[in-house]
């Protein structure tokens, strides 16, 4: 029996309009999906980002100790993150810090600062950046090599001196110097007094204890890095020295006294343990089998690196990273 035609297309009609209704609501169900999920991102994008905080760059580049003034920055902005726990938004500059008035007097005095590091054209300021003062006037270029270097240094890299012991532990003497030149096995340092005599101090203690080692330690970051707090305990000798020592400047010597007895007095047993471990050393030489062995061991390890490091300053030939600078 012939099925009725009206009937019929009456069925096709009925099952193409539910199949274009249901291509519709797919449509319409993947728009909201993908608005949801785009929503969902910006959520979370606003739970990440902090505010957006005043900052300033430098307008030029800046050479480590070169003066910086209020001309040298300029305004911008920068977004923060919530979750970090490491900004500190206290340690960004603005212009206030280049100038100090008396509450008394109502007297404004400049204040000048210098660059501790390199700072590219754009890179924002901090505090930790900037020395307050001008010129060093007891600065001076020192020629080391004693030093253990590191395979990859070259000019313009920035470096802790430290001692190590034969027990393993390490004391920071010099912190974040800026290598002004180098080759197989020397460092030039812009050294003031007080760093020389720190340094001088450490010298002799790598020599008398057996086993030790002064070596040197790359920054990895050092426009962003802060320096290492200092940990190596002078001896009292070296001290005597540095107060009386003409050369070096007075604010200076009152300062790195200042903070020996700051430090002596917070943490009096431990910066004693240093200094005694570091005599102890000393005063041991002939029972010290331990000690030699360490010492082999840390020698060895220097000659490693000097072979590793001579090929390395080979490759680095004729291109001005390594090497004395006419």
């Amino acid at each position: 029996m012939a099925s009725n035609p009206i009937k019929r297309r009456a069925r096709q009609s009925f099952f193409l309009g539910f199949l274009i209704a249901l291509v519709i609501m797919a449509a319409v169900v993947m728009l909201l999906f993908t608005k949801i999920s785009s929503l969902n991102e910006e959520n979370e994008k606003l739970k990440i980002m902090g505010p957006k905080v005043q900052v300033y760059t430098v307008n030029r580049d800046i050479d480590e100790g070169e003066a910086i003034t209020l001309e040298d920055i300029q305004p911008s902005t920068m977004q923060l993150s919530r979750t970090s726990e490491t900004i500190d938004v206290s340690n960004y500059i603005d212009p206030s810090i280049f100038s100090v008035t008396d509450e008394e007097t109502g007297e404004t005095t400049e204040v000048s600062y210098t660059s501790k590091v390199m700072i590219p054209q754009g890179s924002v300021v901090t505090l930790s950046m900037l020395k307050e003062g001008g010129v060093i006037n007891d600065e001076r270029l020192m020629e080391y090599n004693m030093i253990v270097l590191p395979t990859q240094l070259k000019n313009g890299d920035y470096i802790d001196i430290r001692l190590r012991l034969p027990d393993g532990k390490e004391l920071i003497v010099i912190s974040k110097k800026k290598v002004e030149q180098c080759t197989l096995n020397t460092i030039w340092l812009k050294m003031d007094e007080i760093a020389i005599s720190y340094m001088n101090s450490a010298i002799v203690d790598a020599a008398t204890v057996q086993g030790s080692q002064l070596r040197a330690v790359l920054y990895t970051d050092p426009i962003m890095q802060d320096a290492s707090t200092v940990t190596y305990p002078i001896n009292d000798q070296v001290v005597s020295n540095i107060t009386t020592n003409p050369n070096i400047l007075i604010d200076a010597r009152q300062a790195i006294l200042d903070e020996r007895e700051r430090t002596y007095s917070d943490n009096q047993s431990i910066w004693k343990s240093y200094r005694n471990n570091i005599e102890s050393y000393t005063m041991d030489q002939t029972d010290s089998d331990k000690a030699q062995t360490v010492g082999d061991a840390y020698n060895q390890e220097a000659t490693n690196i000097n072979n590793n490091r001579s090929e390395y300053v080979a490759s680095l030939e004729g291109t001005g990273l390594v090497g004395t600078i006419e």
